[in-house]
């Protein structure tokens, strides 16, 4: 089976505040720095060797911007060295972005990226994420594992 996971919320414990308060930055080199922090120090919050058997795929894909994928290979590498990590690069909401169409079109570029690669099982945490996708890969068992809100 190909099995996919959310990384911030699933894989990885995921702090909202301390994300909304890098986001309120202003200073450009100051929020990459506390960004930079931010990811380095994310610690499984499960272990997805746990969900796997014999035989079967690893990916995790996360919408993180492409400005996180150093750090995020080097978590990947660091706890998950045989998983295929997939970056949607998806945009980053800023403070007047309406979080549910954002979190629509995030949904839809995971799910164009679960159907191109066949993926069987995919944990996701956010509810409107799970929703669209349910919707909209039919070939994959879309779980929600805990919950954004």
């Amino acid at each position: 089976m190909k099995m996919a996971f959310d990384i911030d919320g699933v894989a990885v414990n995921q702090d909202l505040v301390a994300l909304r308060e890098i986001d309120l930055c202003s200073d450009p080199e100051k929020r990459k720095a506390l960004n930079d922090c931010y990811y380095i120090n994310r610690l499984n919050q499960i272990n997805l060797y746990d969900y796997l058997s014999a035989g079967d795929e690893l990916y995790l894909i996360t919408g993180r911007n492409l400005e996180f994928a150093a750090i995020t290979k080097k978590w990947q590498e660091k706890y998950y060295p045989n998983a295929h990590l997939i970056m949607t690069n998806h945009s980053m909401p800023t403070p007047d972005t309406n979080m549910q169409d954002w979190l629509v079109e995030l949904a839809k570029v995971k799910a164009k990226v679960l159907n191109n690669l066949g993926i069987d099982v995919y944990f996701e945490d956010t509810p409107e994420v799970v929703e669209v996708l349910r919707n909209l890969c039919k070939n994959t068992k879309v779980i929600q594992y805990g919950s954004r809100f």
